[in-house]
């Protein structure tokens, strides 16, 4: 989906435009909802370690390389076939 359909639904979704979304503040924004919704808004206390983010997977399965590791392995391939690269 595009930025700009994405942007077109929150508009429609909310009832004001983007750049309204932008200039308001935070609590003036959860007035809104709460509002629109007839509920509060409820954030709860208790953390839910579920959904609680991890950080990049990639660092967590060493899968991101320095350029000095890329370049020994492309060195080992190169021995590895017997090709001479110029």
């Amino acid at each position: 989906m595009s930025s700009k359909k994405i942007i077109k639904r929150m508009e429609v979704d909310s009832g004001f435009s983007f750049d309204k979304m932008i200039a308001i503040s935070p609590y003036a924004e959860r007035k809104i909802i709460e509002n629109k919704t007839k509920k509060r808004l409820i954030f709860p206390q208790i953390k839910d370690f579920r959904k609680a983010g991890r950080g990049n997977p990639l660092i967590a399965r060493h899968a991101i390389k320095t350029m000095e590791e890329v370049d020994k392995e492309l060195f080992g391939l190169r021995w590895k076939w017997g090709k001479t690269w110029k």
